[in-house]
C-alpha cells in the first residue's frame, strides 16, 4: 500500500508540473560588496578640542579600491540613553561629515556615541555600514573661565582648560551667546560645593545674573532667583543680581554647609545642606528692622578657614561702617563693632570722613588678612588690613598710600 500511495503521488507532481509555464529570468547581476578595514574599535576625544582623524581603506567585490561611485555619511548616534543624558531625540543621527575621509573637531556633550561610516552604492542603491565607538569627554572640568567680549560688544567666555593627562590649552567660545545675546560682563561666581550639593555657577552681566550648567560647554539654565532662591518681604531690585558669594571657594570651605550671597541691596546667609533657600535679609541694624542699608558687595571673611562662615563682615555703605553679621545659622541682621582708641582705625568711619572704595580677602596658611582700601574727602588713599579669625575681628594697621611711591594708585 505505501508503494501505491507513493506512486500516486509523484504522478500527480509530474502532472503539476507539466501545466506550468516557466517564464523566470535566470539573468544574475553580480552585487558589488564592500569591504572597510581601518576604523579603530574606539576613538578617546576631548570635546570642544580635539580633531578626529579616520582614513579608511574601502574595496568592493567590482570597483575594487575606486570609490567616485559612493556616497558617504559619517554620523554619531547617541542611543536610546540621547534624550535623558544629552538632550538629544533618542538615535538622532548626529552628522559629521560626507568624505570618505573624517577630519572634523569635535563638538559634541560628553558621552560615548556609536560612530557610523554609511556607504552608499549609487549604482545598486544599497548601503553597507561600519561602526566604532567615540568617547566623548569634556575639557572644561578643570581650568580658568576667561570672561570677556567680542570687538562688537558681545560678552564672549573662553577657557584655558587643564585636562588630565594633557597639555593645558585654550577653548574658545565655551559658551554659545548667540541666543540670549548678553552684553557686558562683569565676573564669574562658583559657590564650591557641600558633598555635591547646591553646586553652583553664576555668570554677572550689567543685565543681571545667570546660573550656568555644564558638559562639553556652558549654558544659561536660569535667571539669578527665577526659581525663588531668595524671598523676602523686602522691597529690592529686580531683576537681582548677585555681586558676592560666601565663603568662597578654597581648600576648607568649599564643603561649608552655610552660604550667603550680597545681591545689589540684599545680604543673606543660611544653610544650604538640604537646599538652598533664604528667606530673611540680614543687611539691617536690628533683628526687627524694616530698613535695609545698602552694602558694599563684598563679604569679609576669611578665605581660608574652616570657621569663615562663622565671622563675616559687612560694610554699610549708608552709615560708611563695618558690621558684623550676627550669626551664621539663622542670620538676621549685623551688629555694631567696639572700637579703642589705641586701634589703628575704627570699624565707624563716620568721624573719618572715609569711604570703602575696594575690598579683598587674603589667604594665608588659614589665617589670611582681609583688606579695605578707602578713600577720604581730600583725595587721599589708605589701606585698612584686620583679621576675622574669631567673633572680635582683629585690626591688624592702617597704611596711608604715598603717591610718590605708588604713582597711579587712584587710577588702580
Amino acid at each position: 500500500m505505501k508503494k501505491i500511495r507513493y506512486a500516486w503521488l509523484a504522478i500527480a507532481a509530474l502532472l503539476c508540473a507539466s501545466c506550468v509555464e516557466d517564464e523566470g529570468n535566470y539573468v544574475y547581476t553580480p552585487v558589488n560588496e564592500i569591504t572597510v578595514t581601518g576604523i579603530e574599535s574606539s576613538y578617546p576625544v576631548l570635546s570642544m578640542i580635539d580633531e578626529v582623524h579616520i582614513t579608511p581603506e574601502i574595496e568592493g567585490t567590482i570597483e575594487g579600491t575606486n570609490t567616485d561611485n559612493y556616497e558617504f555619511t559619517w554620523y554619531a548616534c547617541c542611543g536610546s540613553l540621547g534624550d535623558e543624558a544629552l538632550g538629544l531625540d533618542p538615535h538622532e543621527h548626529i552628522v559629521l561629515g560626507h568624505e570618505k575621509d573624517l577630519h572634523c573637531r569635535i563638538d559634541l556633550p560628553p558621552f560615548s556615541y556609536a560612530l557610523y561610516l554609511s556607504i552608499k552604492d549609487k549604482t545598486s542603491d544599497l548601503s553597507w555600514l561600519a561602526s566604532t565607538t567615540l568617547n566623548v569627554s569634556t575639557a572644561v572640568t578643570k581650568g580658568f573661565l576667561i570672561l570677556g567680549e567680542t570687538a562688537d560688544g558681545q560678552l564672549a567666555m573662553d577657557m584655558l582648560a587643564m585636562p588630565a593627562g594633557r597639555d593645558t590649552t585654550i577653548v574658545e567660545n565655551v559658551y554659545d551667546n548667540s541666543e540670549l545675546q548678553l552684553t557686558r560682563p562683569e565676573m564669574l561666581l562658583f559657590t564650591g560645593s557641600y558633598y555635591n550639593w547646591a553646586q553652583t555657577l553664576w555668570m554677572v552681566t550689567a543685565e543681571g545674573s545667570y546660573r550656568m550648567t555644564s558638559g562639553g560647554a556652558f549654558n544659561v539654565e536660569s535667571e539669578f532667583n527665577e526659581d525663588g532662591l531668595i524671598e523676602i518681604e523686602y522691597e529690592h531690585k529686580k531683576p537681582m543680581r548677585v555681586k558676592d558669594l560666601f565663603p568662597r571657594q578654597s581648600t576648607r570651605n568649599r564643603s561649608s554647609m552655610y552660604r550667603g550671597y550680597i545681591t545689589e541691596d540684599v545680604v543673606v546667609l543660611s544653610m544650604v545642606i538640604q537646599a538652598e533657600y533664604f528667606g530673611t535679609p540680614c543687611n539691617r541694624n536690628t533683628a526687627t528692622g524694616t530698613t535695609l542699608f545698602k552694602p558694599y558687595p563684598l563679604a569679609f571673611c576669611m578665605g581660608a578657614s574652616s570657621s569663615a562662615y562663622s565671622y563675616v563682615l559687612i560694610y554699610n555703605m549708608d552709615d560708611n561702617c563695618f558690621r558684623k553679621i550676627n550669626s551664621s545659622f539663622g542670620a538676621t541682621h549685623c551688629v555694631q563693632l567696639t572700637d579703642n582708641d589705641s586701634d589703628p582705625f575704627p570699624w565707624d568711619q563716620k568721624d573719618t570722613g572715609r569711604t570703602i572704595v575696594y575690598g579683598e580677602n587674603g589667604f594665608d596658611n588659614n589665617r589670611g588678612s582681609s583688606y579695605a582700601v578707602m578713600k577720604d574727602a581730600d583725595g587721599k588713599y589708605f589701606i585698612y588690613r584686620f583679621l576675622i579669625s574669631s567673633a572680635y575681628p582683629t585690626k591688624q594697621g592702617c597704611y596711608e598710600i604715598d603717591p610718590a611711591v605708588a604713582p597711579g594708585f587712584d587710577q588702580a
